[in-house]
């Protein structure tokens, strides 16, 4: 889902002026969103959803402060993260992922459309990823955010993020070039950095 999106931004202004309709409208276009992202850091679903239950309680407390409504989803998300370490934390558990992240814009953007066995290869590199590097993954291909937005939702530098997508990019480009099927290389997107000496 599309970070600026007019409907969701909607939505929050109606919210905002204490619609009940506008809220629920928030819940529908965002609750997939949210859950996904706490289960990024909580494999088991009854944690997750109660840092989801959580985090859309500090979400009403505090929306009437959120300045801009296209600013919402990633400020949402981190919520959530934030809900989701707590949660984690308090059952002493560390940070893991069961989410399988969704490849498709991903494929969109590498090449027209991906063999099968091409995309499974992509999906586990995926999943290889360190978990700070999977996760700017995820949250930019499959939420469909800005890299800006990424670095708002995760409470982290916007440098940060793009070595974080940089070196990520260059580990998936590494497992096309090595399939005998592709022909083709992904490009570099526009918010790409360019290579430092250092790795995050």
């Amino acid at each position: 889902m599309p970070a600026h999106d007019p409907a969701l931004e909607l939505a929050v202004l109606r919210a905002q002026g204490g619609e009940q309709d506008g809220f629920r409208e928030l819940v529908r276009l965002c609750h997939g969103a949210l859950r996904r992202h706490a289960a990024r850091f909580l494999t088991d679903e009854g944690l997750a959803s109660d840092a989801v239950q959580d985090a859309w309680c500090s979400i009403v407390r505090q929306l009437g402060r959120l300045d801009d409504p296209a600013r919402f989803l990633p400020w949402a998300l981190c919520i959530v993260a934030r809900r989701a370490v707590d949660v984690a934390r308090r059952r002493g558990r560390d940070k893991a992922t069961a989410s399988t992240v969704s490849l498709e814009g991903l494929a969109a953007e590498q090449t027209p459309a991906l063999a099968a066995d091409e995309r499974e290869r992509l999906r586990a590199a995926v999943q290889s990823l360190a978990f700070d590097h999977r996760i700017v993954v995820e949250l930019h291909y499959e939420e469909g955010l800005s890299l800006p937005a990424v670095a708002e939702a995760l409470g982290i530098a916007l440098g940060t993020v793009k070595s974080r997508a940089f070196y990520a990019r260059q580990q998936l480009r590494t497992v096309l070039e090595q399939s005998p099927h592709s022909s083709t290389r992904p490009s570099a997107a526009s918010d790409t950095p360019h290579r430092t000496n250092h790795k995050e």
